[in-house]
Formats: structure tokens, sequence, C-alpha cells
């Protein structure tokens, strides 16, 4: 376990974290880093790479660039998983292609670099309709605020009101 400042990024300190472990515990061999959209950036998968360590990090979609975009929206190849009944669980599709990868060391020179990766993408109905499900309770609330609002807006225009009228100006 490592503590560091709650204030700042993980991204660039998460690769002296694992090598200092690998150190400390006699790690000579391969390891696979883990971790979720929070960590991946290019320089820590570069770095993954040199010290010859694999690694599995979840990307965002929204993030994707308009190649990679349009292959995870198409809907041919995907592989379906689904119950004894027959309901969809997920589905899932693959590919193994090389994808780009920039980043700016710490001497501020940009690097780029092709690697070869294998992409997973996975969809959930499940998780669609729970996130539907808190999207819709935001958007209620937010009504909720914006008619508690006029409300408000509505009685302390007739409070000024009578109170204008009481000094005799309206």
């Amino acid at each position: 376990m490592k503590i560091y400042a709650g204030n700042e990024s993980e991204k660039p300190v998460i690769n002296a974290i694992v090598n200092e472990l690998k150190d400390q515990n006699n790690i000579g061999g391969k390891t696979i880093r883990v971790a979720d959209k929070g960590l991946n950036c290019a320089k820590n998968i570069f770095d993954a790479k040199r010290c010859g360590d694999g690694y599995i990090f979840s990307k965002s979609v929204k993030q994707l660039p308009e190649k990679e975009m349009t292959w995870v929206l198409l809907n041919n190849d995907y592989k379906y998983v689904k119950d004894k009944e027959g309901n969809i669980l997920y589905k899932y599709k693959e590919c193994i292609d090389e994808f780009p990868y920039d980043y700016i060391d710490e001497n501020g020179l940009k690097h780029n670099l092709k690697l070869k990766e294998k992409r997973l993408v996975t969809y959930n109905p499940s998780l669609v309709k729970k996130k539907i499900y808190e999207i819709d309770r935001l958007v209620e609330k937010a009504r909720s605020l914006c008619v508690s609002r006029a409300k408000k807006r509505r009685i302390w225009r007739s409070v000024e009101i009578r109170r204008l009228q009481s000094q005799g100006w309206i």
C-alpha cells in the first residue's frame, strides 16, 4: 500500500509505485497492470511496455477517436451471452490492431508510438437500464428544483408587491 497526497493525480505516481513494489518484493518477471480509466494514459502504457509488463486498462468510449468509436457503435461482430431463458446478459466484440499513442515525457519531448493491442468492448443491457434510471432521477430532481425556484420567485414577487403597496408605491 502506498499513500500519497489526495489532491494529486495517480497517473504520474503509479509507475514509480509499481517499480518500487517490484524491487521491494524481488519480482523480476512480467506483471500485468490492471487499472480503471483514471490511470489509462499513454505514458503509463508506455512505461508498462518499457518494463516488460502487460496491462489491462479500461477506456471510456466517449473519448475514443472517431474510427474506434465507429467500430464500437457498429452492431456487427458482437457475440451475445444469454441466460437459459434466452435473455441477453451482455454482448462483446474484440479486435487486435495497432493503436497510436502520444505523450510528453519529463523533459518536454513528445513521443509518438503505435502499439499492437487487443481491444475488447462489452455492452450490458442491465447496466444501461440502471444508468437510464439514474439519469431520469437526476432530470426529475432538476425539474423539481426549477419548479421550486419558480415558486420561490412567485412568492418573493408577491411579498415584494405587498411591501411596495404598503409603502404607497403601488
